[in-house]
């Protein structure tokens, strides 16, 4: 059969060298290539959707490997699985998205998502807000999350019915 090829005129070495050079060039292509791979870095990421408020359980919870990039650390790293497990989404995370580190609060003793959060900000804590007809206050909108529990307790405050002007002394 190499005679045969021979005999047509084609030169088996520069064949050869060809195909050599063509697999030489083709295994340094794919070795450069795999040079200039980003790092990459192990992230959490949630195996269903999970909605605002939802308890993280393990089973809500998977290692995906990510390129590292500018954004690689906001994300939960894959090692801090079970500082994760008992906390609050404070925001929906679909199926497969890794996870921010906004996305989650820390789980709350009374287990609402204002404790939570305040909970991670030990500098604040929850008051009662005084609210009348002419005057109400109330905090920066920023102080509640979506999902929140805000309980409201209504009062009439009736002025006193004893009045020293009505009833002269005797």
């Amino acid at each position: 059969m190499l005679r045969r090829i021979a005999s047509t005129g084609v030169n088996l070495v520069v064949l050869g060298v060809s195909v050599g050079i063509f697999l030489i060039a083709f295994i340094a292509l794919n070795a450069l290539g795999a040079a200039q791979k980003p790092p990459t870095i192990s992230v959490l990421s949630a195996t269903r959707d999970l909605n605002i408020g939802d308890v993280i359980t393990p089973n809500d919870l998977a290692v995906k490997t990510v390129f590292q990039d500018d954004n690689a650390s906001l994300y939960i790293p894959g090692e801090e699985v079970t500082a994760v497990v008992g906390g609050v989404a404070a925001q929906p995370i679909f199926n497969g998205q890794p996870i921010f580190r906004s996305a989650i609060l820390a789980q709350a003793t009374e287990g609402t998502r204002l404790s939570a959060a305040l909970a991670k900000y030990p500098g604040y804590s929850l008051f009662p807000l005084p609210l009348d007809a002419m005057n109400l206050f109330s905090p920066h909108a920023e102080a509640f999350l979506p999902g929140d529990l805000v309980g409201v307790d209504g009062g009439d405050h009736q002025p006193s019915t004893t009045d020293d002007h009505a009833h002269p002394h005797a």
